[in-house]
């Protein structure tokens, strides 16, 4: 038991590393790329803070124990929005652009309902993996064309300032875009913190600076996956030492544990004041949980619906995520109430299932 408490220390302090890592170099990918905030969590952040998810359920759909992989996916979706929302909400001041995020949550809670649909016959199959892997690319695609619209628009903008408004950056002589390129450095920051990269949109690339942070995503990455996977099997150690039964160990521990890097980015989020990628990364990774995490899980073997998923897990994941979308629509104070809300329905969550089982 000792060792076990040790190496889910030690997991944790490496998944804290190694979440800051991902976010430093995911954010300077998409400023490179134009890209917004909300894009960056709800595509790179949150399929790296998927990962683990994604990984611990094929290990056990592959080994048969389905329920266990259908508990992580539930189970997850409840932890990031009751604890890591509330945590959050309490510790910091969390500023969203109401309408957008409404527009993206929506995404959650049709995803949610196709879950639940594709569920009703007992199991989702490996058809039905197919169709929510096909939607989540669907998605993923939708996001990134959303994302280079409003870079097209803000460079279109910064042209016609220039410019005048009858011209386009095709338009612009080789004379024009001297001109461009030749913005002082100060403006050109300036540019990029507001999702403006002159260099990129003129095809002036830096292979070595963007080889660079590509690298350092790919180590984030996979420090998060291994560490979280001592984390999981620490966790499950400690479990079956204290005799807690599998279906327990799925929906709490195992979620709780693949959660701690969205739990991680979280803090790195709220330390740099990116509240946008906190927001963003917690809307993609519920997305991409249900989506990616359950489409492959069920491609590879059938994902088995319980009677406590049914009466109890899918009915408090629908709960919770529509308390999300009214969660966006409150002010900052209210959104500290309901920060200490979530934590409440968490502590309930993990309450009825010790007392459903029996433990």
């Amino acid at each position: 038991m000792i060792a076990d408490i040790t190496i889910l220390l030690v997991s944790l302090l490496v998944l804290t590393r190694s979440s800051d890592m991902l976010l430093e170099s995911a954010v300077g990918i998409a400023k490179y790329f134009g890209l917004t905030e909300f894009f960056i969590g709800t595509t790179l952040v949150a399929l790296g803070t998927s990962l683990p998810e994604l990984a611990s359920s094929i290990i056990a759909t592959s080994a048969g124990h389905s329920t266990i992989a259908i508990g992580n996916i539930l189970g997850s979706n409840i932890t990031n929005i009751t604890l890591i929302l509330g945590i959050a909400s309490i510790l910091a001041v969390i500023k969203v652009k109401e309408k957008y995020f409404l527009n993206k949550i929506n995404y959650l809670i049709a995803a949610s309902l196709i879950f639940i649909i594709l569920s009703l016959d007992g199991a989702i199959t490996w058809v039905d993996g197919i169709l929510l892997t096909t939607l989540f690319v669907a998605y993923i695609v939708k996001e990134k064309k959303e994302a280079l619209k409003g870079e097209e628009k803000k460079i279109q903008r910064l042209i016609q300032e220039l410019f005048g408004k009858k011209k386009t950056l095709e338009e612009l002589t080789e004379e024009e875009k001297g001109t461009l390129r030749n913005i002082d450095a100060k403006t050109k920051k300036e540019l990029r913190a507001k999702g403006i990269d002159l260099e990129k949109s003129l095809k002036q690339t830096k292979t070595i600076y963007l080889v660079k942070l590509f690298g350092i995503s790919l180590f984030a990455l996979a420090a998060l996956v291994a560490s979280s996977k001592f984390l999981v099997s620490s966790a499950v150690g400690l479990a079956e030492a204290m005799s807690i039964s599998e279906e327990i160990i799925a929906l709490s521990l195992i979620a709780f544990g693949t959660s701690i890097p969205e739990l991680a980015v979280t803090f790195s989020s709220l330390k740099k004041g990116l509240s946008s990628i906190l927001i963003g990364n917690l809307i993609g990774s519920n997305i991409a949980n249900l989506l990616l995490v359950g489409g492959i899980s069920a491609m590879i073997g059938p994902l088995v619906v319980t009677a406590l998923d049914w009466w109890f897990t899918i009915p408090f994941m629908i709960f919770v995520t529509l308390m999300f979308k009214n969660y966006i629509n409150t002010k900052w104070m209210s959104k500290v109430f309901e920060g200490v809300v979530l934590l409440f329905f968490y502590a309930i969550f993990l309450l009825t299932l010790v007392l459903t089982t029996g433990i």
